[in-house]
């Protein structure tokens, strides 16, 4: 990380987010309005072709969303395929990040309350 920003490297791309303290603006509220000012876990249900998804959503300080991450989907196999029985273990990695940073947050910290159901 540099400067507040945190390069995220796909190979032949990448992409900054702005993450941490940032110093490099020309005023603290340029800075301010470049960094992540609101985080949330989502998940959503209903769709035409999966019956939900599980996220990530970051805006900044301007209320500008800056990028959505889509977590494991149940509903797919690993060919993106819609399986007949959802694998439920697949938004492990979802809970658990929902669990340590949103719930602890909220002071629900520990909760051990699944956030999805069979």
């Amino acid at each position: 990380m540099l400067d507040g920003y945190l390069t995220v490297d796909l190979g032949a791309w990448h992409f900054h987010l702005c993450v941490g303290e940032h110093r490099g603006a020309a005023t603290p509220e340029q800075a301010a309005r470049r960094r992540v000012a609101r985080a949330a876990f989502f998940r959503t249900d209903g769709g035409s072709c999966v019956p939900g998804s599980w996220g990530l959503r970051l805006w900044n300080g301007h209320g500008e969303q800056m990028i959505t991450v889509f977590f494991p989907n149940p509903w797919l196999d690993d060919e993106q395929q819609r399986t007949r029985e959802p694998r439920w273990e697949k938004t492990a990695l979802w809970e658990d990040l929902r669990r340590r940073y949103a719930l602890s947050a909220c002071g629900v910290a520990g909760s051990d309350r699944p956030a999805t159901s069979a």
